[in-house]
């Protein structure tokens, strides 16, 4: 065999070998979510003792460096990302006001991806200042290890101001669990605006005072020809409750 030939098939032996390795890499890691994920083993991997390295400019995540505090932790992959597991979750949280005694962190789950690390960091580099949460990379699995949260979903981890774990949290949230996680951090709903000065046919602030008005505003025109009735629906002042 001429070594042309040798160096060709060993080129091609190396894409198939690197081939295998991205898909190997990108198989689906989704476990199934048992009904009530399991105990904690703090002998095996005690949350007090877990420390996340930092990068970026973020220093490492000891959670026993946070005791005094109200801790939540989010933890994603690329499954749950792909699914947006969390979207109800992050629209909610992305609404409230946190007391100033709670602390949040979000933590990219990467086992396995410890060869890609360099890149995924250049990746993430530029996004991290636009995040609301400080975004680890844990690329040992150890976070979902210590928290017994399935693979390939979005998970939530509540500790309190002692470290003790009062909340987890596997999968998309249904809106009583939202409200539920919303109680443990002690967040709030902002309030809502006054309205600015208006004036709708009979309606202003003043006529709506104690009451609820409500205005439907149309994308077009209303037609010129139309039913007798809904040419009175479209001069009727606006609805009123």
């Amino acid at each position: 065999m001429s070594i042309l030939r040798k160096i060709a098939l060993g080129l091609v032996l190396l894409v198939l070998i690197l081939l295998g390795l991205v898909a190997w890499m990108l198989r689906s890691r989704a476990e199934e979510i048992p009904d009530e994920l399991p105990a904690i083993n703090v002998a095996e991997a005690d949350p007090q003792k877990l420390v996340i390295p930092g990068s970026g400019g973020l220093g490492d995540l000891v959670l026993a460096d946070l005791k005094g505090r109200t801790v939540y932790i989010i933890v994603e992959d690329r499954e749950s990302m792909a699914a947006r597991e969390s979207s109800a979750m992050s629209r909610a949280m992305a609404r409230w006001s946190y007391p100033d005694t709670v602390s949040g962190f979000a933590v990219g789950d990467a086992e396995g991806f410890g060869l890609l690390a360099s890149k995924i960091e250049e990746f993430i580099g530029p996004m991290r200042p636009e995040l609301r949460l400080p975004l680890y990379i844990d690329f040992q699995g150890a976070i979902t290890k210590t928290f017994k949260l399935p693979k390939g979903h979005v998970g939530i981890v509540v500790l309190d101001p002692a470290g003790a774990v009062v909340y987890r949290h596997s999968g998309k949230m249904e809106p009583a669990e939202i409200e539920t996680l919303r109680g443990l951090l002690g967040a709030t709903l902002p309030a809502p605006p006054p309205a600015p000065t208006f004036k709708v046919g009979e309606l202003d602030n003043a006529a709506c005072a104690g009451r609820t008005c409500t205005f439907v505003f149309l994308g077009a025109r209303w037609p010129a020809r139309t039913s007798r009735a809904a040419s009175r629906a479209s001069t009727a002042a606006p609805t009123t409750a």
